[in-house]
């Protein structure tokens, strides 16, 4: 899988409580269970042992509904397939298909530890309750190379499920899981990307330059360029390593520091397009000759009325999968 991080900057009592739950107190999600295929898989050569296989990742998003207040509780999920949690690799077991495991990711991006429908993974949580009774989960299922030898074989509930219940307490569905459901035959390709990494200083910007929601500072323009040995598709997708602003669907999130700037946020763009989707990947391109380049973007977005200086640092990774 290929990372390629941009770095921006700028100067601008105790007591305990026993739950007993009952039927009228339960959380439930209608959209479980869930399963996810994966359509003509290619892994790159450069894939290295331990990583997230590109193009395996699929957003499992539910929303849950709870008929009273359960604040303070915790959503959680635990793998509930067949195989044993891979030596080194916390949180990805195997699937019995040779080199090839499965995760789930939280909505931080961390692996979910746990297996046994009674496991404690809160750790890694899926949802912290609160005072709303409805809320959306937010995970991702993904596959993990563990070996050099890839293998093919059935991928289906009984070794890639995960199910997920309120801690301690009831599943949220008669059958809570989320899987994959697909022969897993993968094709194997050799590929590069240039640049794999890349700093970009948009310089020193004055907080007065942002004179209302909607200011933008002009686009800092790039290339990414791809490289295979034989014509092939790619797809990518764009994730901010804060996540996304409150109620900007093209806005990363900057840093959070103590000096942060805010009141401004990063967007991007790529083929000329501002990226408005990091859920998944965009459709497919066609590499011609072997070779694609895809012209990209930044720049500083304020999002809100009052804007105050700092540092503006912010990464996001472009996934590059193949097909």
């Amino acid at each position: 899988m290929k990372f390629i991080r941009y770095f921006f900057s700028l100067c601008l009592l105790a007591s305990s409580l026993l739950f007993i739950p009952h039927a009228n107190a339960a959380c439930s999600t209608r959209q479980l269970p869930m399963s996810q295929g994966i359509y003509n898989l290619t892994i790159s050569t450069s894939t290295e042992i331990g990583d997230v296989i590109a193009g395996t990742e699929r957003a499992v998003n539910f929303n849950v509904s709870c008929t009273t207040d359960r604040s303070g509780e915790i959503l959680i999920a635990c793998f509930n397939g067949s195989g044993e949690e891979v030596p080194g690799m916390p949180g990805v077991y195997a699937t019995g298909i040779a080199g090839i495991g499965v995760t789930l990711y939280n909505d931080q991006w961390k692996r979910v530890t746990g297996k046994g429908e009674n496991c404690d993974s809160r750790n890694t949580p899926i949802y912290k309750l609160d005072s709303n009774k409805s809320f959306m989960a937010t995970t991702n299922l993904a596959l993990v190379k563990t070996a050099e030898q890839i293998g093919e074989g059935n991928l289906n509930s009984a070794n890639s499920s995960f199910v997920f219940k309120i801690y301690n307490a009831e599943k949220i569905a008669n059958n809570s899981t989320a899987y994959y459901n697909v022969y897993l035959s993968p094709n194997t390709v050799s590929c590069s990307v240039d640049p794999k990494s890349l700093v970009v200083n948009l310089g020193d910007i004055p907080a007065s330059q942002f004179t209302g929601p909607g200011t933008a500072t002009p686009w800092h323009n790039f290339d990414v360029n791809i490289s295979c040995d034989r014509d092939t598709m790619i797809q990518y997708r764009i994730t901010g390593a804060e996540g996304i602003m409150n109620g900007q669907q093209d806005v990363m999130k900057l840093d959070d520091t103590p000096d942060s700037a805010t009141g401004i946020g990063i967007q991007m763009q790529v083929n000329n397009a501002t990226i408005n989707y990091f859920s998944g990947y965009y459709p497919p391109l066609s590499l011609t000759d072997k070779r694609l380049t895809l012209p990209a973007g930044i720049r500083y977005y304020q999002t809100s009325h009052d804007v105050t200086p700092g540092s503006a640092n912010a990464a996001v990774i472009i996934t590059i999968a193949y097909q």
